[in-house]
């Protein structure tokens, strides 16, 4: 896997579990607040969070909070980590080749969409079971294999939460996508209503169900995650202000501070500065490649 990182350190060594198409690795991690990274791998990957600090993790570079702690990736998807605060933390990473997965679940592809910060007990509960393994295995290999195995068909075929009133995900989609194209002005909770045939209030109601906050505050977040994204290309706050539909600079600061914490200045600086000492690496415990060249998953499973 590729990654490139800063503000998060190795505290040891990874624990690595290695089966026929899978790898399991448990990583203990020192992340100082604002660290992060990109991470892309040729393989599909599971990534459980083990802790309540946690790495916050999206297809686009973000500081907002982290939600759930389990995620999947396809191969090839980049994937963005950020540190919100301080802390140390642990991750257990499930790696795969295409057709071990595939045949896990039954299917012949794997799925294609990711599944990002999502809440499953069953999953987490396993998840833990397969780091003490990883830790300190005292069963047969098969033990874990099958651990895994399981939190692969937990995770994949869990029904979906209860959300009583939400949004379809098809009609979250539409509002979302309409509140991330016009980000230079405020889109109102009636033009967003119209967008997929209900009445505003309903809409408003639905749209908090679906994702915990009203769509003004939504949209507030992607200006935010948007302005990262424009930081750290180098643009300057004003005129990251101008393009992310804030009304000045100031505007700006004081909605950058209260998401991350940091002005925006002060957030570019770090970025910049870290970005220039990143590393850019492949992570131990894992395939060891790059995406052009074939992984150790697929030859030990070729071979």
């Amino acid at each position: 896997m590729r990654c490139e990182i800063h503000g998060l350190v190795p505290a040891a060594a990874p624990r690595v579990l290695r089966f026929d198409g899978m790898v399991a690795d448990l990583w203990h991690v020192e992340g100082r607040r604002g660290g992060g990274g990109r991470y892309v791998s040729p393989d599909p990957r599971i990534v459980v969070m083990m802790d309540e600090a946690r790495l916050a993790l999206g297809e686009t570079p973000s500081g907002r909070p982290p939600l759930g702690p389990v995620s999947y990736v396809p191969g090839g998807t980049a994937l963005w980590g950020h540190m919100p605060s301080a802390r140390r933390f642990r991750h257990l990473d499930l790696h795969f080749s295409a057709a071990r997965l595939a045949a896990i679940l039954g299917r012949e592809s794997v799925p294609n969409a990711p599944l990002l910060m999502v809440e499953n007990a069953r999953v987490q509960a396993l998840a833990r079971l397969i780091a003490e393994q990883c830790a300190e295995p005292d069963r047969p290999s098969a033990y874990a294999a099958a651990l895994i195995e399981a939190l692969v068909v937990e995770l994949f075929h869990a029904p979906e939460p209860d959300r009583p009133g939400a949004l379809s995900a098809e009609a979250l989609t539409r509002a979302t996508g309409h509140l991330r194209r016009n980000l230079g002005r405020s889109v109102s909770v009636a033009e967003l209503a119209d967008l997929v045939g209900l009445p505003p209030s309903s809409f408003a109601r639905a749209f908090k169900a679906a994702t915990g906050q009203p769509p003004h505050r939504w949209q507030i977040a992607a200006r935010i995650e948007r302005a990262e994204t424009l930081l750290a290309r180098g643009e300057t706050p004003s005129a990251v202000a101008a393009e992310t539909g804030f009304s000045d600079q100031a505007h700006l600061t004081r909605a950058f501070r209260r998401a991350t914490g940091d002005t925006p200045a002060a957030w570019q600086r770090a970025r910049l500065r870290s970005n220039r000492g990143s590393p850019v690496q492949d992570a131990d415990g894992l395939d060891g490649q790059d995406a052009a060249e074939p992984t150790q998953i697929e030859r030990r499973t070729a071979s």
